[in-house]
């Protein structure tokens, strides 16, 4: 059985056959995000989607030192309320945790997509050092934090 594979567009993704009835789709987010899923359609020509995967390329060590690079919490340190900056390729399906210096989890938020900063109140933390984590994407930073 020989398959003519063609490319489309539907519903935003880049649709390619890959069977009879069967589409591997593709979209395109950034130069380094993609949104993949598998399209088939039934007798009746009805569609049904697979669940859709989100994919982060970190294509070499520069992105994950420009990663390192592009993370700041500031001021450092604070009095109140600090500034988190999201670097771009934690910008979707990302978590901002924030630990005291013994470990304890106090604060877990996730990064919304396209958020390039958080503000975090600070005023209920006890004079100190804690530690600032952005995990996503495979790719886990960490801040020092100080807290007077």
């Amino acid at each position: 059985m020989s398959v003519d594979n063609f490319s489309t567009f539907v519903d935003g993704f880049n649709s390619t056959q890959i069977g009879p009835d069967t589409f591997l789709e593709l979209r395109f987010l950034d130069p380094s995000n993609y949104q993949v899923r598998v399209r088939s359609v039934n007798d009746s020509g009805t569609s049904e989607n697979s669940e859709t995967l989100e994919i982060n390329l970190i294509t070499s060590v520069d992105d994950e030192l420009t990663v390192k690079r592009d993370f700041k919490v500031f001021p450092n340190p604070v009095k109140e309320t600090f500034s988190v900056s999201i670097p771009d390729k934690l910008r979707r399906n990302s978590k901002l945790i924030l630990y005291d210096i013994s470990g304890n989890k106090l604060i877990e938020s996730d990064i919304s997509t396209n958020q390039k900063e958080v503000i975090v109140d600070g005023n209920g933390l006890k004079a100190g050092i804690y530690l600032v984590t952005l995990t996503g994407n495979g790719i886990s930073v960490q801040k020092r934090l100080i807290k007077i």
